[in-house]
């Protein structure tokens, strides 16, 4: 727009409040907060098209092959809302009744520049019970449980959030698994449970 950050207060208000093609998403634990685009038709536009304008004009067969290569990637950030969704219509879902719930992201301690950045799809917590859970969502089929279980548990210790008294509990969405695991405080959900 050709403006400073400062400027463009009233039309951020506008697209968020008014048009709603713009949604704030604040951490779960903290306060940082990202602005995202809420409209999945401009959002594959802006991802896809806008940027390669171009190829799209010349019908170049490249662009097609780019979207076809990363579309599971972006259909996967729709998966993470829809958990959300299910989680949100079927609160007994969960082993305990969440009070906030939404993504978390941040930085881990000790690791080099670049490889110190964490992201959880989905954090539940009840800050009375101090009952946290931990969701991944994978678009994926025969999706490794017990790998991504792993990774989830890792990036889970960076959430500073009731670090010596919380219960814990995890999940992991997945279209399908290649083997489901039984272990306690862990859920396993794939699209039959849609």
């Amino acid at each position: 727009m050709g403006k400073k950050e400062t400027g463009i207060t009233r039309q951020l208000d506008e697209l968020i409040n008014y048009f709603e093609l713009i949604d704030v998403e604040k951490q779960v634990t903290g306060n940082k907060k990202i602005l995202y685009l809420n409209h999945p038709l401009m959002n594959f536009w802006f991802k896809y098209f806008y940027k390669n304008l171009s190829d799209y004009k010349r019908r170049d067969t490249r662009l097609i092959e780019k979207i076809k290569a990363d579309i599971n990637k972006y259909i996967g950030a729709g998966f993470e809302h829809a958990c959300r969704e299910l989680i949100a219509d079927n609160k007994d879902m969960l082993p305990f009744r969440y009070k906030a719930m939404g993504r978390e992201w941040g930085k881990i301690q000790d690791m080099p520049k670049g490889e110190n950045q964490y992201e959880i799809d989905i954090v539940a917590l009840n800050d009375e019970t101090k009952e946290i859970m931990f969701c991944e969502c994978k678009w994926r089929d025969s999706a490794d449980a017990k790998k991504i279980l792993y990774e989830l548990k890792e990036k889970a210790k960076s959430v500073q959030w009731n670090n010596e008294e919380r219960k814990e509990y995890y999940a992991i969405f997945a279209k399908s698994f290649s083997e489901k695991i039984k272990e306690p405080d862990v859920l396993l959900f794939d699209l039959r449970d849609f």
